[in-house]
């Protein structure tokens, strides 16, 4: 596990070429925008909650922003900003998780159900609820 600040570890595991792509597409079919500013951050983050390497998701949102030139704050707020202007990205979420909400989660607990697909496979074979054999649209 790499130190809190060692950026270029992290920077290197943001930038994944493998992983990185399949987040994006996860997140493009949960209805998330692309081009909303914290997009990039939002895909940051979850790699990084992903990766098992944080206790606390505020160091998360701390890395991001020391990777990307941001503060913690301004990361949380774009990630926040993207997620709530994503009018279908609670029920497609709710739908690939097979949940519930009552209400909208916050940015951490919404970064927490996002790692929950990655733990799941979302991201390679979809929600494997739908009967059809394609992926969730």
């Amino acid at each position: 596990m790499p130190a809190k600040n060692d950026t270029a570890a992290y920077s290197a595991l943001m930038d994944d070429e493998r992983l990185r792509p399949e987040v994006i597409r996860m997140l493009t079919n949960c209805a998330v925008i692309p081009c909303m500013s914290g997009f990039e951050m939002l895909v940051d983050a979850v790699i990084l909650h992903a990766s098992g390497n944080f206790d606390n998701i505020g160091d998360v949102y701390a890395v991001v922003g020391r990777v990307r030139g941001h503060i913690e704050r301004i990361v949380k707020r774009a990630i926040q900003y993207t997620l709530d202007n994503s009018k279908s990205f609670i029920p497609q979420m709710e739908h690939r998780l097979g949940i519930r909400l009552t209400e909208a989660p916050s940015t951490d607990r919404a970064l927490i159900y996002l790692t929950m697909m990655i733990a799941r496979g979302a991201v390679r074979r979809g929600c494997g609820s739908c009967r059809s054999r394609e992926r969730c649209r």
